[in-house]
């Protein structure tokens, strides 16, 4: 098979986006509002305590006020980044549902 026209789909190490350093959600702090492109190569796997298991996510750092900050790379970005070498380096986030 070959493709006649290329679909949408990046190659995971082209994979770049544009994240702004800011609160996501009512349990996050506050960023620095500094605009960061990012790429594949940026992001560390994060997790966070829940009641019974953890819940892995991946983020990047700013590098203006050191605050990690959720990015959702898409799905092949996702599925290359997401090892069991990752998950057991990943980095705690502080949260634990479970206290």
């Amino acid at each position: 098979m070959r493709i006649i026209k290329k679909g949408n789909v990046q190659k995971p190490k082209n994979w770049k986006a544009e994240v702004t350093c800011g609160k996501k959600d009512e349990l996050d702090g506050d960023g620095c509002g500094a605009v960061l492109s990012v790429a594949a190569k940026d992001l560390v796997m994060m997790y966070w305590h829940g009641t019974h298991s953890r819940h892995y996510y991946t983020a990047i750092k700013c590098p203006e006020c050191e605050k990690y900050n959720r990015v959702d790379p898409p799905d092949p970005v996702l599925k290359q980044f997401n090892t069991a070498t990752r998950r057991r380096k990943a980095i705690f986030d502080g949260f634990d549902e479970s206290t």
